[in-house]
């Protein structure tokens, strides 16, 4: 699905100025790059706050969340395609098509609404992280273990 969102953003890029796909697609790859070490830490971090959910040790859980940056936190908790798929799906698009067509931003609208998107995604991304370990500090949200104890 990211890929077809991609294809839908280029499509509009090109129909601005068809240059400004080489910037466009160098910030992609630059973002790309700068992801790859936040999604090593982030499985890491699966680890860690599994065994300390597990074990009931939910302020190590806290403290661990805390010290983490905002992006890892997707990745941990498995929601960084639900979100990327929202993001793009039901913000990032509406939001470009009403700044290059409606109001005329042309590349700044399509800069505008990868920037709304990111900003909204961090967003959600921190009030459910937030959510679900109150869930599991509560006892309301269960952990099943895989393996032996």
């Amino acid at each position: 699905m990211m890929s077809f969102s991609f294809l839908v953003f280029n499509r509009v890029v090109i129909s601005i100025y068809q240059l400004a796909l080489t910037s466009f697609a160098l910030c992609g790859r630059l973002d790309q790059a700068a992801l790859i070490p936040i999604f090593a830490i982030g499985s890491a971090l699966v680890t860690m706050i599994g065994q300390n959910a597990v074990r009931g040790q939910f302020e190590r859980v806290r403290k661990i969340w805390r010290t983490t940056l905002l992006s890892v936190l997707i990745v941990v908790f498995g929601a960084a395609h639900l979100i990327m798929l929202l993001r793009m799906l039901l913000l990032s698009f509406p939001v470009m098509l009403l700044l290059v067509y409606v109001l005329d931003m042309e590349m700044y609208g399509v800069w505008y609404a990868m920037i709304a998107g990111n900003v909204v995604a961090a967003g959600v991304s921190a009030f459910w992280t937030g959510r679900t370990l109150k869930k599991l500090e509560r006892g309301t949200l269960k952990i099943s273990s895989s393996g032996r104890s």
